[in-house]
């Protein structure tokens, strides 16, 4: 290439690494645990995570991966290193046909197995079932909350309330309505980066406004504070609802 890149193009483009899907084909509950990491953090991470995988039969990634998907009898499960945070998303075989019949916390025994990466920041409980047995889909959520959508092609339907149930996780329910198995793969993973995205967004956003309170503190200005708050307004209104608009 003969034109000048930008000097932040090699890194951007290590971050926005192509992220191969898995098929996927209800009934299907994907367990989605985001951490923050820094560079310490995801080394010890890499390490800790290989060990795992070592232990159950499997090479595990290289010290250059940044993602890594592995099938066990049971379930599976798929590794990615972002730059500032870490996930893991497990694949559970289903049985139940009701819409998170089974509370989350039941069913992440094996996350239970590795050392926590780091903080947690994303803890997403997704439940894709066939249109059939999600009939009863708009019980499961707060009504106050609900937020649901069609895809553009009809072939599923989308709903959440983006808050945490009791056993801490966020629900996310997914219909399918004759996806293809290439299709959902591809459009589960999504919505799960689009929940940690979102999320990560909103943290910085709170880490940036603590910071213009801090300098309002230190320096004493009454307009600099009044800035600030003004800024914390707009930044603590949720914005799910548009994530999701912008997502269909």
């Amino acid at each position: 290439m003969t034109l000048e890149p930008h000097p932040l193009r090699g890194a951007v483009l290590g971050e926005v690494h192509a992220r191969p899907f898995a098929a996927i084909s209800p009934p299907l509950r994907l367990l989605h645990f985001a951490f923050m990491t820094d560079a310490e953090l995801a080394a010890r991470d890499r390490t800790a995570f290989g060990e795992f995988v070592a232990m159950r039969g499997h090479r595990g990634p290289d010290a250059a991966s940044k993602h890594y998907r592995v099938a066990f009898a049971d379930s599976a499960l798929r590794w990615e290193q972002h730059a500032e945070f870490t996930t893991y998303t497990w694949e559970l075989a289903s049985p139940d046909r009701t819409p998170f019949a089974r509370p989350a916390g039941e069913l992440q025994k094996m996350m239970l197995q590795l050392p926590q990466p780091g903080p947690l920041m994303v803890a997403a409980d997704l439940h894709f079932l066939s249109e059939a047995d999600g009939s009863a889909w708009q019980k499961v959520f707060d009504q106050a909350s609900l937020v649901a959508f069609e895809t553009e092609a009809g072939d599923a339907l989308v709903a959440t309330d983006f808050l945490a149930a009791n056993d801490g996780f966020v629900r996310i329910l997914v219909l399918d309505r004759g996806m293809s198995p290439p299709r959902a793969g591809i459009f589960v993973q999504q919505l799960l980066e689009l929940e940690t995205c979102q999320q990560h967004l909103y943290l910085t956003n709170q880490v940036m406004f603590r910071c213009w309170v801090e300098l309002a503190e230190w320096i004493g200005t009454t307009s600099i504070a009044v800035h600030s708050t003004s800024i914390g307004q707009q930044i603590t209104v949720p914005a799910h609802r548009e994530a999701v608009e912008a997502a269909t």
